[in-house]
């Protein structure tokens, strides 16, 4: 974790949670709308 939510801890997060449990299928995601979701990266 880091002291700032920038959208690079957010992507790095969601990819390390997509990674532990190995989804099968689709996937539907929900955030808060926050700006770092909003970023063209996320």
């Amino acid at each position: 974790m880091d002291e700032w939510m920038t959208k690079e801890l957010v992507i790095q997060a969601l990819d390390q949670a997509y990674h532990l449990q190995r989804p099968r299928g689709e996937v539907l995601h929900h955030s808060d709308r926050g700006s770092r979701y909003a970023s063209r990266e996320y």
